[in-house]
């Protein structure tokens, strides 16, 4: 039943992606990197070149003209995209969440209104705003106080709606030509009672701007620099009602059932980094000599490599059965799903710095690259929900619930 072992379409699609990784990413992420300007920063040579091989669409449905991949495959793909760049990695893995999120939840008028224009669009993605400059990750908990959680405004005006606020941190903030804007239409409620979420274009060919939203700063990151993190800013912003997606009030309780694989794609990015950083460890051990001999021949090196490894492909597993059951819903597992990003992130910040310490001085050069993984390792400690929000969510799920092995 849980054979997560890749088929031959799906090793296909990796050796693909592998090889682009090779031939585009891992030759220009380290100068997009090194920009001091965020902005200067976003890869489009690299975003156009994908869009050439047909991964901006992979997760569309054959029958709307995209790939038709199902989760677990993304996840493979998304996997091997970090392990090049995790920006470039977090750019499609929010793409394509989004895209599953308005095929799972959308309506037919939706997707043709606004996924089909995106096939004819060679650059802009899309991206998901929940989090605001006062709120963050209380929304995993959840805080039931109706004080806790986003401010943004939503309210009716006949058949639309009227959004004010600010949205912080989004990631493909600046790059996406598509998002799905979450805002509270019942202040009065809880988070999981009082929000609702609605597609806004920006840029989409064919597809007229809603007056009232621009995007704001875009920020300047330790890691994950290529994926272009944003303020959205919405003044007024009229949305008609017609781009609901979900129900009127129910967006945030409604998000496992709409975005199942959300926390596995995030395990995948960051695990991603982790191989990286495994493999240039393992390389480097096997010619830096020291004590007459490779380095990876004295007990402590290769003991930190066999745990690092056995660490990873454990991670990797939790990665594959997340994004598995998140196309299984009937064996979805709201515990397991939570805990996937916390104990990969954890896994991946261990491996780096091990992996930084195998090249002695040398890990602290930038030239070397060794950095650049540590500082891409640190950033899901906290992305896509803080590891100890995550972490309390999912212990408050096991309080008096059954032992399942």
């Amino acid at each position: 039943m849980f054979d997560f072992t890749p088929t031959e379409e799906q090793e296909a699609l990796k050796t693909m992606v592998r090889e682009f990784v090779d031939r585009e990413v891992k030759p220009k992420a380290p100068a997009y990197d090194a920009e001091p300007d965020p902005i200067k920063g976003i890869p489009w040579d690299i975003i156009k070149s994908a869009n050439e091989l047909g991964l901006k669409d992979i997760a569309v449905r054959k029958e709307l003209g995209g790939g038709g991949a199902d989760s677990q495959t993304l996840g493979m793909l998304v996997e091997e995209l970090a392990v090049g760049d995790l920006g470039t990695s977090v750019i499609y893995a929010q793409n394509w969440k989004v895209i599953q999120i308005l095929q799972h939840a959308g309506t037919e008028e939706q997707m043709k209104n606004y996924l089909v224009p995106l096939l004819e669009d060679p650059v802009g993605c899309c991206a998901v705003a929940l989090k605001e400059p006062e709120s963050g990750s209380d929304h995993f908990i959840p805080i039931k106080d109706p004080k806790a959680g986003p401010k943004m405004s939503c309210v009716k005006d006949g058949d639309h709606v009227i959004l004010n606020g600010t949205k912080e941190f989004i990631s493909n903030g600046y790059i996406a030509h598509l998002y799905i804007i979450f805002a509270r239409s019942d202040p009065k409620a809880s988070l999981t009672e009082g929000m609702s979420a609605f597609i806004v274009p920006r840029d989409l060919p064919g597809v007229d701007n809603f007056e009232g939203f621009r995007v704001g700063r875009v920020y300047d990151k330790i890691g994950e620099r290529l994926a272009g993190n944003a303020e959205l800013i919405f003044e007024d912003c009229r949305v008609p009602v017609a781009n609901m997606v979900a129900g009127w009030n129910t967006a945030l309780r409604d998000w496992v059932q709409i975005s199942p694989q959300s926390n596995a794609y995030a395990g995948a990015s960051t695990l991603g980094v982790g191989w990286a950083a495994f493999d240039r460890a393992l390389e480097y051990s096997q010619m830096r000599i020291q004590g007459v001999k490779p380095i990876i021949k004295h007990a402590n090196i290769s003991i930190k490599l066999a745990d690092m490894y056995a660490s990873l492909v454990s991670a990797q597993m939790m990665v594959r059965r997340g994004c598995w059951q998140a196309d299984h819903p009937e064996y979805f597992d709201l515990r397991l799903a939570r805990s996937i990003k916390p104990f990969c992130s954890k896994v991946v910040i261990k491996v780096a710095l091990e992996a930084m310490q195998m090249f002695g001085g040398n890990g602290a050069m930038r030239d070397v690259g060794m950095e650049k993984l540590v500082r891409d390792a640190t950033i899901f400690l906290h992305s896509d929900g803080t590891n100890d929000a995550l972490d309390r969510g999912t212990g408050e799920l096991l309080a008096g619930s059954p032992i399942i092995r």
